[in-house]
């Protein structure tokens, strides 16, 4: 059996009400649109609040289910007892061309970094691998590009590149 090569992962940061959600969402729009297969992941920092509780699945999880799988016509998931990676989010994931991660601040993939106010300056310190900014404010940064938030386009651009240099690099080119 031979082994798929993970796609290439990038993420979306900011703190709460960046928008965060708001430009993953038109990055996969914009994405699409290309003809490119999205797939997403989210951090989510509510330990237990991915599941409505009395629900089936809820249910089995407090059973002691070590995991649980739901799946309808439109839609599957499955939960385990313990925080993933991105990286082991993204290897569960079916084939795609991208996936665009929401939050995972420390995990070690490019990121596109959303600063909501002046006090998120710091943000930019606290991440690896930040290859662009988005900011509700006039904002200007000596080495890193800077475009409005609703520039789906100029984002994805970047970001095009930012991967496909990657790719390059990693096949010896």
């Amino acid at each position: 059996m031979s082994q798929m090569r993970r796609p290439p992962i990038v993420q979306v940061v900011g703190f709460k009400n960046s928008g965060k959600t708001t430009v993953v969402s038109g990055l996969v729009r914009r994405f699409g649109a290309q003809g490119l297969r999205v797939a997403t992941a989210k951090h989510h920092g509510h330990a237990d609040d991915l599941d409505v509780p009395a629900t089936d699945t809820a249910l089995h999880r407090a059973a002691g289910a070590c995991a649980t799988a739901i799946a309808s016509a439109g839609l599957s998931a499955v939960w385990e007892p313990r925080e993933l990676s991105l990286s082991e989010l993204a290897d569960r994931l079916p084939p795609c061309d991208l996936v665009i991660a929401e939050g995972f601040k420390g995990a070690n993939f490019p990121k596109w970094v959303l600063l909501r106010d002046e006090a998120d300056y710091p943000l930019l310190a606290q991440v690896t691998q930040a290859i662009g900014i988005s900011a509700w404010f006039d904002c200007v940064h000596p080495t890193l590009p800077v475009l409005p938030l609703d520039d789906y386009d100029g984002i994805a651009k970047a970001i095009w590149r930012t991967i496909q240099l990657e790719d390059q690099l990693e096949r010896g080119w």
